[in-house]
């Protein structure tokens, strides 16, 4: 069986795809986390949009959900980092001890940007800044939505 030229494409492909590689996947992990920023996002959004007593346009939650989701992500690498450098290294009793103090933590910390992203959404809505220029009684409470 002789080889044509035609043949020795598709290995040299391969070689060249290769040495690529780490350049090519260099791109990934920032894919990654934008792919999760933009899930979680999503997610906040459809979460404020459920859980809102009135009825509130897409475009008035989105900044929040914005917010919310950068949060949420940076807490989230925040932990993988601590957990992999900080209790990996300890020992089993503070090792475990360090997970649980970590976990309150990024739980209380997780509740805080959900508030305040929720809260953002609140005060763009509800055009309520800024709080001190605005004669006392201008800014009406918004209306609940009936079911």
């Amino acid at each position: 069986m002789t080889a044509s030229p035609g043949d020795a494409i598709p290995p040299v492909l391969l070689v060249g795809c290769g040495r690529m590689g780490g350049a090519m996947l260099a791109g990934w992990r920032e894919r990654g986390l934008s792919a999760s920023v933009a899930v979680n996002m999503g997610m906040f959004a459809w979460a404020f949009r459920i859980l809102t007593a009135r009825v509130v346009a897409m475009r008035d939650l989105l900044p929040g959900a914005a917010v919310a989701a950068l949060g949420w992500q940076v807490l989230q690498t925040a932990g993988t980092t601590y957990l992999s450098q900080v209790v990996a290294r300890s020992t089993d009793v503070y090792g475990g001890f360090g997970m649980v103090l970590g976990l309150f933590a990024w739980i209380y910390l997780g509740a805080t940007v959900t508030i305040v992203a929720a809260e953002i959404n609140v005060v763009r809505s509800c055009r309520l800044w800024p709080r001190s220029l605005t004669p006392a009684g201008s800014a009406s409470p918004p209306s609940v939505r009936t079911p």
